[in-house]
């Protein structure tokens, strides 16, 4: 896709369906890449996000 970085991430944690891998790790490559943050704090970065979101489209 076009979206890189927190962004990506957000953008996963709005979809409603989907299916979804995890990979345990990271190559050489992706450990180059800046770190995005907290776990949490982008699971909940994202929540609020789509909260805000669905409370606009009320």
């Amino acid at each position: 896709g076009e979206l890189e970085g927190k962004e990506a991430v957000f953008s996963l944690l709005a979809k409603q369906k989907g299916l979804f891998t995890y990979t345990k790790g990271l190559s050489a490559e992706e450990k180059e890449l800046p770190v995005l943050g907290g776990f949490m704090g982008l699971i909940m970065e994202g929540l609020r996000r789509i909260d805000e979101e669905q409370g606009e489209g009320e």
